[in-house]
């Protein structure tokens, strides 16, 4: 008599609990990292917004002869700055702007502080956004 073989109901059942393990394992490796894209997905867009911040305000900063107008006192922290260029750049609104036209948005601080020493002005400036990136800046106008 010939041996019959087949998928027995344990072996079944068997193979049923290996792939919904399986499964599991592969949907909570999928969750974990769709979270991590969404949290780099915040950063990117504060990193870029600082960024456009951060190519006005160098441009304006490295001119020769602009110098910081506004605020005139020294270590005095303000939500804006003036240059001889005649361009102000504002905190309001959780926006920076520079001259009414908005360069910087979703940034919750921005604190710009003056110091001078022999022939330069140093400006300080202190960024937070929203979603916690922050950034500490020093600048350098030379007279």
């Amino acid at each position: 008599m010939k041996k019959q073989s087949g998928i027995t109901l344990l072996t079944l059942m068997i193979y049923i609990i290996g792939i919904l393990v399986v499964t599991g394992i592969v949907a909570v490796i999928i969750n974990f990292f769709m979270q991590n894209i969404a949290q780099m997905d915040d950063s990117t867009k504060d990193a870029t917004e600082f960024n456009k911040f951060n190519l006005e305000f160098i441009k304006e900063v490295k001119t020769y002869g602009n110098d910081v107008t506004e605020p005139t006192e020294v270590n005095v922290e303000s939500d804006s700055v003036s240059f001889s260029s005649g361009n102000k750049y504002t905190y309001q609104n959780n926006m920076i702007y520079k001259n009414n036209v908005a360069i910087a948005r979703n940034v919750s601080s921005c604190e710009f502080t003056l110091k001078r020493y022999e022939a330069k002005q140093i400006v300080n400036v202190k960024i937070g956004f929203k979603n916690g990136f922050s950034r500490k800046h020093r600048l350098c106008c030379f007279l």
